[in-house]
Parts: structure tokens; C-alpha cells; sequence
């Protein structure tokens, strides 16, 4: 399919440029879902400005990796190996907050999870 496309008068980095507005259009859109179904539950111990800060505090989250899934999409020969990158970066980053949570809670601010975690 890719090819059809470049096959047209596009430039090279359209199918990048297509895929950052699918990203963005599918975290805003999940940000909103997740802040509505937190008002909707209505849970008890949260409020508004609390349910939609968590649901698009996660939608940030994709997006930025998302945006790093890109960047590593760059520098891989294959889809395969993006995608191997990308988890492994993923993994290794949950390894090193849940060694923050374990060791120092003070910590868990330097790592990316403990962003939406305690904001």
C-alpha cells in the first residue's frame, strides 16, 4: 500500500507525517474517553479536575511513546526491529521505576511512569 502512495507526487516523510496524526488523533481521543468513563464512575475520593488530568496524563504518556517509537522507526532497517526497540526501551524503563518504588519513592520523579503516577 505504501508504495501506491509513493508512487503519487508525495513527499518522502508523508507516511511519518501520517502516522504522528493518527497518534495524535488516537491519544486525544483515548484522553477523552478515560476522563468521561472516570466522571462517569464516579469514583469516590476523586474529582474532575482529578479524572481529567490522570485520563490526559496518559494520553501524553502515548503520545510521547509513541513519539519515541518513531524516533527509534528511524534508526531500525525493519519493522521488526522498530518494534523490538521500542519495547525494549518500554521495558527498561518500568524495570528502572519499579526500582525507583522499591529503593527511594523520591526517586520515581526521575523516571517517565512516575510522571502520570504522581501528577
Amino acid at each position: 500500500m505504501l508504495e501506491m502512495v509513493r508512487a503519487h507526487s508525495v513527499g518522502r516523510q508523508s507516511s511519518l507525517l501520517a502516522t504522528l496524526y493518527e497518534l495524535i488523533i488516537v491519544n486525544v481521543i483515548s484522553g477523552l474517553l478515560m476522563g468521561v468513563t472516570l466522571q462517569g464512575i464516579n469514583m469516590s475520593g476523586a474529582d474532575t479536575s482529578g479524572n481529567w488530568l490522570f485520563g490526559f496524563g496518559l494520553a501524553a504518556f502515548g503520545m510521547m511513546f509513541g513519539a519515541l517509537t518513531l524516533l527509534l522507526a528511524q534508526f531500525a532497517s525493519n519493522a521488526r526491529g522498530a518494534t523490538t526497540m521500542s519495547y525494549s526501551l518500554l521495558g527498561l524503563l518500568y524495570i528502572l521505576r519499579a526500582m525507583t518504588d522499591v529503593q527511594n519513592v523520591k526517586y520515581t520523579w526521575w523516571t517517565v511512569f512516575g510522571w502520570v503516577e504522581k501528577n
